[in-house]
C-alpha cells in the first residue's frame, strides 16, 4: 500500500461528515504545502516537509482538527511560502 493509499484508507474509515471535512483540509494542505510528502505517522495522516512532520490531520467521530508539529525546524523559511490562490 502506497502512502497516499494509506491516507485514503484512513479517510475511508471515518464517518461521512468527518471524511468530507478531512478531504477539504487535505486538499487545502496539498495546495499550501506543494512539496510536502503525505504520510501516516502515529497511525494518522501527516505531512512531511524538509525531513520533519509539519502537521498532523487526525479525524474522529466527535472532532476534526489539525495539529501542527512541535518541530519548528521542519517548517520552511517564511520567504519560501507561496500565497494560496
Amino acid at each position: 500500500m502506497s502512502k497516499n493509499e494509506a491516507v485514503d484508507a484512513y479517510l475511508a474509515m471515518q464517518p461521512a461528515g468527518t471524511r468530507r471535512v478531512l478531504e477539504k483540509v487535505r486538499a487545502t494542505l496539498r495546495k499550501a504545502l506543494p512539496g510536502a510528502e503525505e504520510v501516516i505517522s502515529y497511525k494518522i495522516p501527516a505531512y512531511r516537509l524538509a525531513g520533519g512532520i509539519v502537521i498532523y490531520l487526525p479525524g474522529g467521530s466527535r472532532t476534526t482538527h489539525s495539529t501542527p508539529s512541535p518541530r519548528r525546524s521542519s517548517l520552511p523559511s517564511r520567504t519560501s511560502w507561496r500565497p494560496m490562490s
